[in-house]
Formats: structure tokens, C-alpha cells, sequence
């Protein structure tokens, strides 16, 4: 992992897990979180609610988020993937005004309605197949 990439995901970390989880010294040593805290860590993903996972084709976590939606559809997990084309990751953050933001965030903000509402169908990032691999068809925005 670069170490720009290493640093921040070392800082999310930090905020997210309880004090103590990293050594203050910076060694490479550590406690790897449990699988609660990551759940991609776990051995067994059956039983897990359904997923949505968002990767961008810039995200330096793209083959891992991908990765760990093929895990739980293997593990018969209902899973929408969506691939979002030359983004990076945060993009919608930084850029909230483009129309690819819109389209994203109307499409991940429908799946967790859904979800909360009981309607989760695995549903695919609209190209119909649902599987990790597949491409999302959105256009991007300016």
C-alpha cells in the first residue's frame, strides 16, 4: 500500500477503534481489528445482512471492496455492487455538484431506503448482474 494511502487508512482507523488498537511507537506490529470492526476479516460472511458496495475505478481500496463482495455473494450474501468509472474515491465530497454525484449518491440513498424498509433484492448496479466484475453503465458528469 503507498504510504500516503497507508497514513490515512491508518488515521481512519484510529478514530474508528478503540483506544489502544495501534501501537503509539509506529511499528508495523499490531493487532489486525476483529472481524466486527472488519467484517471483510472474518472467515465466515454467511448470515450477513445485505451489502451495498461502492468502488471507484481510482480508489486504491477498489480490488479490496471488490474482492469482499465476491466473498459474500459467495457466501450466498445479497450484494449490489457499483462501479462508478473514473472516480476517485470521495469523489462526491469533493465535487457534490456534478451530475455523476447526483447519480450516485440518488443510487446508493434508493438502496438503503430500500433496505430499511425491508425491499432489498440484491439488486445490480445497472447492468443486471449484480456480480463484482460488472460494469456500471451511468454517465459521468461534469
Amino acid at each position: 500500500m503507498a504510504p500516503v494511502v497507508e497514513c490515512c487508512v491508518r488515521l481512519a482507523w484510529r478514530h474508528y477503534l478503540p483506544e489502544g488498537a495501534f501501537p503509539e511507537d509506529g511499528s508495523a506490529e499490531r493487532a489486525a481489528p476483529q472481524a466486527y470492526a472488519a467484517p471483510a476479516r472474518a472467515t465466515d460472511l454467511s448470515g450477513l445482512p445485505p451489502a451495498y458496495v461502492l468502488v471507484c475505478d481510482l480508489d486504491p481500496l477498489r480490488e479490496a471492496g471488490l474482492a469482499y463482495a465476491g466473498r459474500l455473494m459467495g457466501a450466498g450474501v445479497p450484494v449490489t455492487v457499483r462501479k462508478v468509472p473514473g472516480a476517485w474515491y470521495g469523489f462526491a465530497l469533493h465535487a457534490p455538484e456534478t451530475r455523476l454525484a447526483a447519480e450516485v449518491t440518488a443510487h446508493w440513498a434508493g438502496h438503503l431506503r430500500a433496505a430499511l424498509h425491508g425491499h432489498f433484492q440484491g439488486l445490480s448496479d445497472g447492468s443486471g448482474s449484480g456480480r463484482p466484475g460488472s460494469r456500471d453503465r451511468g454517465r459521468q458528469g461534469r
